[in-house]
């Protein structure tokens, strides 16, 4: 998943998609699956996301359900930091 996953830190994500790593973050950090599916319902009902943006959420949530808590926590925190950018 690793090398997967490094190129999906190069998305862009929308000011909702930032939302949408927050809620993933907190619900990682508790593994909560009920908020975890509440959270990918959402995202499949916001038409706005970008299919890439869609995707990497997607491949975070993927994670979490397979059991890796802690990875899709890092996954979050990978691509919150990758939307960091420096001031011109």
């Amino acid at each position: 998943m690793a090398y997967r996953w490094l190129s999906a830190k190069n998305i862009d994500v929308s000011d909702d998609g930032y939302q949408i790593l927050l809620a993933l973050d907190s619900t990682c950090a508790r593994q909560q699956s009920d908020r975890l599916a509440q959270i990918e319902r959402m995202i499949e009902a916001h038409s706005a996301f970008s299919q890439a943006e869609s995707n990497g959420l997607q491949e975070i949530i993927n994670e979490a359900k397979s059991g890796g808590w802690t990875e899709a926590r890092q996954m979050t925190r990978d691509l919150m930091r990758s939307q960091i950018r420096s001031a011109p």
